[in-house]
């Protein structure tokens, strides 16, 4: 595709909205994800959690903590540590994917709420950084696969002819392996986010049987769990407890990318509350068990051979079994392929493309964070479990802030209010601050920087003048740099109070401000529904008088108090007497319990002229987890599905063959939850 093109489809894809600044550019995909029937939000329940038993089960979470084990912590206290971790970073994990489907926005459009339009550079680029290593330490790990599988084929490999000095970690067969597998996920970098939940379950059908198998092995060789728990006895300097968070901190660190990163898939989830709830359960069971999974092998492997590795592949040589060697190098290859493309590249490409707009969209992204993890030598990362540790827990102290800052603008300060259109918008918006940059946020991040500094210096350099309380506080880097963040953004708004926290509406005043919309917006809405009947050729003045000719449109009550299922009845009978001299529509109770819903079902005519009404009272009045959308039945199904649109509370745009149509979330500001 050629750049001039690209700059086509950049421009094609701005929104029209009616907010005061001017529309950014921006990529196709980085829109919000509409939730149409037919359209890409086809992630359940079921994809949401195999997207974490695929990520789960990987070599960097057996490492997390065989890592610690090898270093001398308990296996028992180990699997406690990482269990917190992940508890943890599970509640940042959930409240992002909640975000991210709700609005169906990615991270870095999130990030401009908090950040600003031009300040989300900062979050952005701190994302970015971590995904690049990540994705090139991934990349190695996958060598090191491909290198056992050809072991196992032709065992001969393993006295292929080094030419490469001992300083440069890395031995000749190893690089070469490198790239056969950097080459192998080249191909697999051009598939869509929205289309990976297929390659997630793939690897969910084998990693699972392949995890009992190996821990069958273990626990059999080892003659029970008697003699792989007793191995691991913390010793030396540092104290239990510090050694003990310590892993906790490289099990959340593991998850600290993620834990921005997962509103990247979630804006493709059906619904939020699922997102949010799998995301707890599957982070606290399912990874955990892989973990697990890792400290009985590393355990066992001491107890069996005598030797303590914190590779799984090493394990894999010392099997004298070759076909189950290969068959091990092809899972574990397969875990490593799946999880850097789901995890890293993704999150780049993302960022690139708000980045670059003009010129780099998210595949485009994927391709230059393969080539920029190059240059990360990843084999350096690996040389020590010590090494390994560090880098695992050092890069949380930029990642904490940001997670702690974003959610405290979110859920406190804004109190889960967005604008959504503000965010594709410069110049005089809600969310362009001060020349684009929130000083407030960037105040903040710099300074939750400063207690956890000293520790992470003293992580990468190993300076022995930096104080023991220091090195301890970084033991808990994630969380410290989470809370920190998010109260020092806090204090800095209340003292500097931004001037875009929109007020949530009290309930006297709903059914005045919906009176003032229904009288000013009822027909300009009417009006955009006649002229979508007209731009479909429809005749509006054909009146059909057979139910299946209806076009039903249904808004869902569910979890609403009483009071205000109550006052949108109230709207709705409103709504009925204000267009009674139009068209008469019917509303048609249904369900029941806890889940009612109110069905308007109209003719064509009153499509043009009463929906529009209709949508903007009922959504005003409604603001939490309203949807209406235009699902057409009987002889006009092939015609409405060229006109077929969806509006809900948060202010979406849509395209309907070359026509925008705005929600009314560019009038007043809405919420979700």
């Amino acid at each position: 595709m050629k750049l001039s093109r690209l700059r086509i489809e950049a421009e094609d894809a701005q929104l029209e909205t009616g907010c005061d600044g001017e529309v950014i550019r921006c990529q196709r995909d980085l829109l919000p994800v509409a939730p149409l029937p037919d359209g890409p939000r086809k992630w359940g329940t079921f994809h949401l959690l195999g997207y974490w038993i695929a990520e789960g089960f990987g070599i960097s979470q057996y490492q997390t903590a065989s890592t610690a084990v090898a270093s001398g912590l308990s296996p028992g206290a180990t699997i406690g540590a990482v269990f917190l971790g992940h508890g943890l970073v599970s509640i940042a994990c959930a409240l992002n994917a909640w975000v991210g489907a709700t609005y169906g926005i990615n991270f870095p459009v999130f990030a401009r709420a908090s950040f600003g339009i031009r300040g989300t550079t900062l979050a952005v680029l701190c994302r970015a950084v971590s995904a690049i290593v990540w994705f090139g330490t991934q990349s190695y790990q996958g060598g090191q696969c491909v290198a056992v599988m050809i072991s196992a084929i032709w065992p001969s490999f393993k006295r292929f002819p080094n030419h490469l000095p001992e300083s440069a970690h890395v031995t000749s067969s190893q690089l070469l392996c490198f790239f056969l597998f950097y080459l192998m996920q080249l191909p697999c970098l051009y598939i869509h986010i929205s289309k990976l939940r297929y390659l997630f379950l793939f690897k969910v059908m084998i990693m699972p049987i392949f995890g009992l198998t190996l821990f069958g092995w273990a626990v059999g060789r080892a003659h029970g769990f008697g003699p792989i728990f007793s191995e691991g006895t913390a010793s030396g300097s540092i104290p239990p407890a510090v050694m003990f968070f310590s892993a906790m901190t490289s099990a959340i660190a593991g998850k600290a990318t993620l834990a921005l990163n997962i509103c990247d898939f979630t804006r493709y989830a059906k619904s939020s509350r699922t997102a949010a709830l799998t995301n707890v359960f599957a982070l606290t069971v399912p990874v955990t068990l892989c973990v697990i999974l890792g400290v009985v092998v590393t355990s066992a492997a001491q107890v069996i051979y005598g030797v303590s590795t914190w590779n799984p592949l090493q394990v894999c040589e010392l099997w004298n079994n070759r076909p189950a060697q290969f068959f091990a190098g092809f899972c574990w290859a397969l875990s490593v392929l799946v999880t850097n493309i789901s995890a890293n590249s993704t999150a780049v490409g993302n960022d690139l493309a708000i980045l670059f707009p003009k010129y780099v969209n998210i595949r485009r992204g994927q391709y230059i964070c393969a080539v920029l993890a190059v240059a990360t030598c990843p084999w350096t990362i690996q040389n020590s479990a010590t090494s390994f540790t560090a880098f695992l827990g050092g890069y949380s102290i930029f990642l904490g802030p940001i997670c702690g800052i974003m959610l405290a603008d979110y859920f406190i300060l804004r109190r889960r209010y967005m604008n959504l259109t503000a965010l594709y918008r410069q110049g005089p918006a809600p969310y362009w601050y001060w020349h684009g940059f929130n000083f407030r946020a960037i105040a903040a991040f710099a300074l939750a920087l400063i207690p956890n500094l000293p520790g992470f210096v003293e992580k990468v350099n190993h300076h022995n003048n930096i104080p023991k309380a220091a090195t301890y506080i970084f033991s808990c880097v994630w969380p410290v740099g989470v809370l920190v963040g998010a109260a020092l953004y806090l204090i800095f708004s209340a003292i500097w109070t931004p001037s875009a926290i929109p007020r949530p509406p009290s309930p006297a005043e709903w059914r005045e401000e919906v009176s003032i919309i229904v009288r000013e917006l009822g027909m300009v809405f009417g009006w955009l529904g006649t002229g979508l009947l007209l731009y479909s050729r429809i005749p509006i003045f054909k009146t059909f008088q057979s139910q299946e000719d209806c076009l039903p449109v249904s808004l869902s009550l569910d979890h609403l108090d009483k009071p205000l299922k109550r006052h949108i009845l109230d709207i709705l009978d409103f709504v009925r007497v204000y267009s009674k001299g139009v068209a008469r529509p019917v509303i048609i109770p249904a369900g029941g319990g806890g889940n009612d819903r109110h069905t308007l079902t109209c003719n064509w005519v009153a499509t043009g002229f009463s929906l529009g009404i209709f949508v903007a009272a009922a959504i005003k009045a409604a603001p939490r987890r309203c949807c209406c959308s235009l699902m057409p039945s009987g002889r006009l199904r092939n015609r409405a599905e060229r006109i077929r649109a969806s509006c809900c509370a948060e202010g979406w745009v849509y395209r309907v063959r070359g026509v925008y149509c705005t929600a009314w979330s560019d009038i007043v500001q809405s919420r979700a939850g």
